[in-house]
């Protein structure tokens, strides 16, 4: 268990031999008798966020021996049923998951830093992927690492520029195995194989895995989370009022979701809070009362 000593120094106490330690992974890397219990087995890692073209890379991988066990990445601002819909999958398949959960929350950082936007994409997702990804590095029974995902190129011009089949980063290598493939070959993978689709994507449209919302337009998803998840919606809601009581309303950094909306919108929501929650989809008709 973690604790603070009387200088303010976080130290934890081993359960094995009794002794704290400041950094107690040191001492389980470096110890000939304590051992890290939350030890892995694995070196060789699909990446499961839930979404359809991830559910493709992870079945892929994990089939054809690429990948020996799931990792999904909790960020403690996804939808819950993402999460459930991972673990039933995995589960259905016989895959080995491992779920590590970021240790700053949504509050924490907007806090600190204010809802992210664009520009501060790297820093949400240092915080709340990353940091776990060097956790599961950290686990692993093996110096170096192999990590899978569902990156493809033709998602957007961004990724095309940017996407690599390989790509060494820290202790680990990326792996696009579906980098070249379209969005069509996805879905005819999906039905080859009689693949079980995620209903949040099908609800929203998105894995519903990360509402760090640096790339989210707060009105559009609002509504979509309002219709399908309104929990979720209130909880996200909930998180800026609370920093709005810390940080004021001015910036536009202290609104969720603020990256693609108007200047003249988030002048409406700094100056009347009735405004925070887009009222009405004009498509569906429903209202935040109704749902």
């Amino acid at each position: 268990m973690g604790y603070f000593d009387n200088k303010g120094h976080k130290r934890a106490t081993c359960n094995q031999c009794g002794k704290s330690f400041k950094s107690i992974y040191l001492h389980w890397s470096k110890s000939q008798t304590c051992d890290n219990p939350n030890s892995i087995p694995y070196h060789r890692f699909a990446l499961f966020s839930g979404g359809h073209d991830s559910l493709v890379s992870t079945h892929y991988s994990m089939q054809n021996g690429l990948a020996e066990c799931v990792v999904h990445l909790d960020t403690n601002t996804g939808i819950d049923e993402n999460q459930e819909y991972v673990e039933s999958v995995c589960e259905e398949y016989g895959w080995p998951l491992k779920i590590y959960t970021a240790r700053m929350t949504l509050k924490e950082f907007a806090l600190e830093f204010g809802f992210p936007k664009a520009p501060a994409h790297s820093w949400a997702y240092r915080y709340f992927k990353e940091r776990s990804l060097f956790h599961v590095a950290r686990d692993s029974h093996k110096n170096h690492q192999h990590m899978y995902t569902g990156v493809r190129r033709d998602e957007s011009a961004r990724r095309m520029k940017n996407v690599d089949d390989t790509k060494e980063e820290h202790t680990w290598t990326w792996h696009a195995p579906i980098a070249d493939w379209t969005k069509k070959d996805c879905n005819d993978y999906i039905e080859a194989h009689d693949l079980p689709r995620n209903d949040v994507v099908k609800n929203i449209h998105r894995s519903g895995e990360c509402y760090c919302g640096a790339f989210a337009h707060r009105d559009e998803e609002l509504i979509d989370l309002a219709a399908n998840y309104p929990d979720h919606a209130e909880w996200l809601l909930g998180v800026e009022k609370s920093v709005q009581e810390v940080r004021g309303t001015d910036d536009d950094t202290c609104w969720w979701g603020s990256q693609n909306v108007e200047e003249q919108r988030l002048d409406e929501l700094k100056k009347d809070e009735d405004s925070r929650i887009p009222m009405l989809c004009q498509q569906c008709g429903i209202t935040f009362d109704d749902v």
